[in-house]
């Protein structure tokens, strides 16, 4: 509801201008890739797009993480046989309602770039999970928010 976003907006804000931590910029390098959230949405299921890209190692970038259960049903992915389709967009109409609640949320919030592990790191791929694995603590330790499905 209208109201609980409001509420929860404002704990954020509160949170961010009074508390030091929680108004640091992290120095530790970004995830390799993030997603862009457009907010022009994509006809056929109406809801906001989405545009896997590659961080830069110097830039800061203020994103949501998701930390969620796979379950029985396996989320999108992105793989090496999909990286370069993901590249220009990602299929919306995939997206499982865990991931389109947690866009939903990153828009009313104000937030540009959301991270999900299922598909910002390529999936089957070891060297892409080696490389990711030892720095999902940072993922979630710089995300302004971590959303928890």
């Amino acid at each position: 509801s209208a109201p609980t976003l409001n509420l929860f907006a404002d704990w954020i804000n509160k949170c961010v201008q009074n508390h030091k931590v929680c108004n640091t910029v992290p120095n530790a390098r970004p995830p390799s890739r993030l997603l862009r959230i457009n907010l022009a949405p994509a006809p056929e299921y109406g809801i906001p797009t989405l545009q896997l890209f590659h961080t830069s190692p110097t830039e800061q970038y203020t994103y949501v993480a998701v930390s969620h259960c796979w379950s029985y049903t396996q989320p999108l992915k992105t793989t090496a046989a999909n990286l370069t389709a993901h590249l220009a967009s990602v299929p919306s109409g995939s997206l499982s309602p865990v991931f389109r609640d947690a866009i939903l949320l990153c828009i009313c919030l104000g937030y540009d770039y959301i991270w999900i592990d299922s598909l910002c790191i390529l999936q089957g791929d070891a060297v892409d999970f080696a490389a990711e694995a030892p720095h999902m603590g940072h993922v979630y330790a710089q995300a302004a928010l971590v959303i928890a499905a």
